[in-house]
């Protein structure tokens, strides 16, 4: 429950951290650090602590600073462990408290506190020294427990907003004045616990409040980068005075002054990243100037955040004169160089690993890696051509094509079978396509039949068929009974009839013919079944013209290990949009409906395929009265309903007639 309201950004409820299952063993540590901290900050305001005490008030702290702190005096090794002896228990755990190895150190950290998880539980004792340490240490961890959450965080639980100090008595006296909002990373870095902390506990926004020295600089930017990364929290910043610390300012000005200041002097971590970054270049001569624009429109673009987008483009804006049309130029260019880099490194690393597989007698290896050479340097030449090429460029290829299509005719394919389908698609054009229909209704049959028409109606035309349902054998079969006509149990059988015989020979010929000429291939789902193997086929074949690709059970190729079926085919349709622009084909999909009655289906019926429906370019629905089960005096062939519910290739949206012959798995339209 709390991975999943972590991952829905929602803290989990109070109820469910308080029904966990506490281990005893982790529970009776708990109360005996407990008991020693009480005894600890006794020993602060006896005679033992003097010293202690001393530092505290020479820092400017009140008596009742120091309690509301909860604060304590480490006596030493001796006295500390005569303490455990006195709590029931306590022996047991004095080693894992205090960790032999840093026996000989303890001694100079007497100014003790507890560190304490998001929930309050005490996780370990930290000791502060009360001068200048030899190691320039300041804090010890008298134990070997991690730093995932930050300190005081216990308190800050519920807060949309937390600021975040280096130092735990910065931290510590915060509260104690009111400010209960104030946490500490305990240094100058974020760690990847303390971040998912902060997401579990709801922050929003984090605004970091670092010690104004070369360290704390560097630690702030550390932390943006890392709160950006993570697109969840918002970060902001603010400088201190020079030699200030955050308890010094409060010391000096009142808490309620120092919650004003922040509020007032508070940098989006946006701005703070540009002016500690780009910014501080000189940028008066027309290359450093070109350098810093080139930086700040990077940091732009790497902002998820469009608040944060929009101040970068008013600081390229207000410092340097660039306004939003230059800065896409110039983000544009860069991008070409850094493809343009890229594909010179695919041509270093790939060239080192064929040879090194070459030497080591792995041949198959060796023609993988040149295969996905040759894939990866064809999409880098595709983005240069298509991305950034200059418009008049892309106008001239453009208007070439335009001119070699004759006056009336289709944006694409033509169909003889399906004329009044083209007529509504304005033929069969580049796009993906997705057709959507419940078990028995015809879906493979629809596809089979487009395909055959497509081949059959254009000579230059060549399809890739990838069957991901049914075994290759079956959808020959289908292609047999579109071809001779035949009923498919009959194709799969010796002719007697020589008239039949004659027809099945044609068909064969016909399908051969095809698949010699390069026009057709049929894959199954033994052959193809991860989404890389299925562009690597696209791929071989794209390189002519012509090429269109059917796909039959989209959801039954593999994309690797995701959480669930949305993320899955988020994947394959994100995979398959970017294969059909790339190639610029039709790629044509088929997928299941939910529907379990007669009713016209709608969009929204498609099974999990929200992300194919947004990415489509056509989406149409094929259905019948029958639920896809034959009934009572129902003749051979029966009509279907093929409704257009999206598309973007033309302004048509309508229902045609289709009919349906399940027998010989044929499909046309109605005349």
């Amino acid at each position: 429950m709390v991975d999943l309201a972590t991952r829905l950004n929602v803290g989990p409820p109070e109820s469910f951290r308080k029904r966990a299952p506490v281990d005893p063993l982790k529970k009776r540590r708990e109360e005996v650090l407990e008991a020693f901290m009480d005894k600890m900050q006794t020993l602060l305001w006896e005679p033992d602590g003097e010293k202690t005490l001393a530092y505290l008030r020479a820092r400017g702290y009140r008596d009742e600073d120091i309690r509301a702190m909860g604060l304590g005096h480490y006596p030493g090794e001796g006295k500390a462990l005569r303490i455990f002896q006195e709590i029931p228990g306590g022996t047991d755990f004095s080693r894992d408290i205090l960790l032999p190895e840093w026996r000989p150190s303890r001694e100079r950290y007497s100014l003790a506190f507890l560190y304490r998880d998001e929930n309050g539980n005490p996780l370990c004792l930290y000791g502060r020294t009360l001068e200048k340490d030899p190691t320039g240490r300041k804090y010890l961890n008298f134990s070997s427990v991690t730093k995932e959450t930050p300190f005081m965080m216990h308190k800050a639980t519920g807060n949309p907003k937390v600021y975040i100090v280096e130092g735990f008595l910065d931290a510590l006296f915060a509260h104690a004045r009111g400010l209960n909002n104030v946490i500490s990373t305990m240094g100058t870095s974020i760690t990847g616990g303390m971040m998912d902390c902060l997401e579990r506990s709801r922050v929003k926004t984090a605004v970091l409040v670092l010690d104004p020295d070369e360290a704390g600089e560097k630690g702030t930017i550390r932390a943006i980068e890392a709160l950006h990364a993570g697109e969840r929290i918002r970060p902001f910043v603010v400088s201190l005075p020079e030699g200030k610390d955050p308890d010094e300012l409060i010391l000096e000005h009142g808490g309620e002054w120092f919650r004003d200041f922040l509020e007032r002097e508070a940098q989006s971590g946006a701005s703070y990243r540009a002016s500690m970054g780009p910014l501080s270049k000189p940028h008066d001569t027309p290359i450093g100037m070109d350098t810093v624009l080139g930086e700040l429109a990077d940091l732009r673009a790497s902002m998820k955040d469009p608040r944060d987008r929009k101040e970068i483009q008013e600081i390229i804006e207000r410092d340097l004169g660039y306004d939003r049309e230059h800065t896409e130029a110039l983000l544009k260019k860069r991008e070409l160089l850094k493809i343009e880099s890229r594909g010179k490194e695919i041509l270093s690393e790939h060239s080192r690993a064929i040879r090194e597989a070459t030497e080591a007698g792995n041949l198959e290896k060796a023609v993988s890696i040149l295969q996905r050479t040759e894939e990866e340097l064809l999409r880098n030449q595709e983005k240069i051509r298509k991305g950034f090429s200059p418009l008049w460029v892309r106008l001239e290829d453009k208007k070439a094509r335009d001119e070699q299509r004759e006056p009336g005719a289709f944006l694409g394919f033509r169909l003889k079978t399906f004329r009044k389908f083209a007529k509504d698609l304005e033929g069969i054009q580049r796009g993906f396509y997705i057709l959507g229909a419940q078990t028995n209704v015809g879906k493979s049959a629809f596809l089979t039949n487009l395909f055959a028409d497509l081949l059959q109606t254009n000579p230059e035309a060549h399809g890739l068929y990838f069957s991901l349902d049914d075994p290759d054998e079956t959808i020959m079969n289908r292609f047999l009974g579109i071809l001779s006509g035949l009923p498919l149990n009959q194709v799969q059988m010796r002719q007697v009839k020589p008239e039949d015989r004659e027809r099945l020979e044609g068909a064969y010929q016909t399908l051969r013919g095809w698949s010699q000429d390069g026009r057709m291939e049929l894959l199954d789902i033994s052959q193809v079944y991860e989404m890389d193997q299925m562009a690597l086929a696209i791929r071989d074949r794209a390189m002519e013209p012509g090429l269109f690709v059917m796909v039959d059970d989209i959801h039954n190729i593999g994309v690797g290990d995701y959480a669930g079926k949305r993320e899955e085919n988020i994947e394959r349709a994100n995979k398959l949009k970017a294969l059909t622009d790339t190639y610029g084909i039709p790629t044509i999909c088929t997928a299941e409906l939910r529907k379990s009655d007669n009713q016209e289906p709608v969009l929204a019926d498609l099974m999990e395929t929200g992300k194919f429906a947004y990415n489509a370019n056509w989406v149409g629905l094929l259905w019948d009265k029958r639920n896809g089960e034959p009934q009572s005096g129902e003749s051979g062939t029966f009509p279907v309903y093929l409704k257009t519910v999206k598309n973007k290739l033309s302004s048509v949206k309508m229902t045609r007639t289709l009919l349906f012959t399940p027998a010989k798995g044929l499909m046309t339209e109605e005349r």
